[in-house]
């Protein structure tokens, strides 16, 4: 079964698809009040695998975001998608590997 995780907070839509992924996953940010900084993934052993610093345009009263991760050669298995803001707030999610 493919899905969508999707959370809404505040103003602001956190979703990544598909999920389970096998070869890519998508994370969509979209809102008016949350700018993400980082991404990060760990295993649930809490491992770090993945991480990246994002830049925005400054000065934006909406915002839009969307970001590729590779997961090919990643392991089978429950991984945690974290999102970090401007201010520090962290969001994560659940993102499952299957290949």
């Amino acid at each position: 079964m493919v899905g969508i995780d999707d959370r809404t907070i505040d103003d602001w839509r956190f979703a990544i698809f598909p999920n389970p992924a096998n070869d890519v996953v998508k994370v969509e940010v979209q809102g008016s009040k949350f700018r993400v900084q980082r991404v990060e993934v760990a295993d649930v052993l809490g491992r770090d695998c993945f991480s990246r610093s994002l830049r925005h345009a400054q000065g934006t009263t909406s915002f839009a975001m969307t970001d590729v991760l590779d997961v090919s050669d990643w392991p089978d298995g429950i991984y945690l998608l974290t999102l970090t803001d401007h201010d520090g707030n962290r969001h994560t999610q659940r993102l499952v590997v299957r290949h």
